[in-house]
């Protein structure tokens, strides 16, 4: 019974999102090489839930000027469940961003930074969107600067920062949440919840990704922040 009321409090919250890290295999898929992601296996329901929130996300992201890699999002049964899946195109590791920060330029590692810190201000803006980058959700693709990670880290239906804020943190401080969730992790959710929603927490966090990639160019990418 405390399951049942637990599951849909947490589902509101946005706690637990079903955001693991993929498995990715390469597949060459009408004559080109592709990138296949699979997450986890839901019920239909709740499949076409993820699938939306992932095509909506996708579709926000675009609108407010995100480049976001070509992805086809669909699902394969299995058992009674779908299994989540996209398809996309496939980036070579060197152009995975952490890989081409440690080879490019100096003059390419500004121009990448500023361009992922104007990216950080285009979501900060349309406040219909709450993007959790990391270095590694982006690569250099055709040599754009574009995210690759299209799984919405924060899934409610009604985008609402403020709903979305208000509701994690009563969660993070509430007594339910030690029948699910250590001390540990709450810490971490509330961390997290606070720099989706702050430009200058997200600005930092990509400050510290850039120094660790290229330590030599601290000082000229805390200068540009």
């Amino acid at each position: 019974m405390v399951k049942k009321i637990i599951r849909p409090i947490v589902s509101r919250a946005a706690i637990f999102s079903a955001h693991t890290t993929p498995k990715l295999v390469t597949w060459r898929h009408s004559g080109q090489e592709k990138a296949l992601k699979m997450y986890k296996s839901f019920s239909p329901a709740e499949y076409q839930t993820r699938k939306q929130s992932i095509e909506d996300y996708i579709s926000k992201l675009r609108k407010i000027g995100i480049p976001v890699i070509k992805t086809k999002v669909f699902g394969t049964k299995q058992k009674g469940k779908i299994r989540l899946g996209a398809l996309q195109e496939y980036v070579h590791p060197e152009f995975l961003l952490s890989n081409y920060l440690k080879k490019c330029s100096k003059e390419q590692a500004q121009q990448t930074f500023s361009q992922i810190l104007n990216l950080i201000k285009l979501t900060d803006r349309s406040k219909t969107v709450a993007p959790d980058f990391l270095i590694n959700d982006f690569a250099m693709v055709n040599g754009k600067l574009t995210l690759i990670d299209v799984f919405p880290p924060v899934n409610f239906n009604n985008l609402n920062p403020e709903r979305n804020i208000t509701e994690r943190r009563w969660f993070t401080k509430s007594r339910i949440r030690h029948l699910i969730m250590p001390k540990s992790e709450v810490a971490r959710v509330q961390a997290n919840t606070e720099e989706l929603f702050n430009q200058n927490a997200m600005n930092r966090r990509m400050l510290s990704a850039f120094t660790k990639s290229r330590p030599e160019l601290k000082s000229v990418f805390e200068k540009i922040v």
